[in-house]
């Protein structure tokens, strides 16, 4: 199937050039032979998020995504995916403490 079917076919919020593809069957997908629950594309254009994460890891896995987003290697070659790691967890952490949760309510 081509991106331009995927990205009409898959549930989606646009957020400028970020579209985060919400039901995607990752199962199969690793990277140095690691199980992938979640995946940017090198151009930052798509991120996908495990078929079926809910709660808080669904969360966290948004924002590691997102801050790939933010702060492309190309770009930013001293950021680590440890230091992604680290600013997930806080930012994950906090917004899960102030009450942020998805909600199915559609709005747009």
């Amino acid at each position: 199937m081509s991106l331009k079917k995927r990205k009409r076919k898959a549930k989606r919020v646009d957020y400028g050039e970020i579209i985060v593809i919400c039901e995607k069957d990752l199962k199969h997908k690793r990277i140095d032979g690691r199980k992938v629950d979640a995946w940017c594309w090198d151009d930052g254009s798509v991120v996908q998020i495990q078929k079926g994460a809910r709660g808080k890891r669904r969360l966290r896995l948004c924002v590691h995504e997102l801050l790939h987003v933010c702060f492309p290697e190309e770009k930013f070659p001293n950021v680590t995916e440890s230091s992604i790691l680290h600013a997930e967890k806080i930012l994950a952490d906090v917004l899960w403490a102030e009450g942020y949760r998805r909600s199915d309510n559609k709005i747009f």
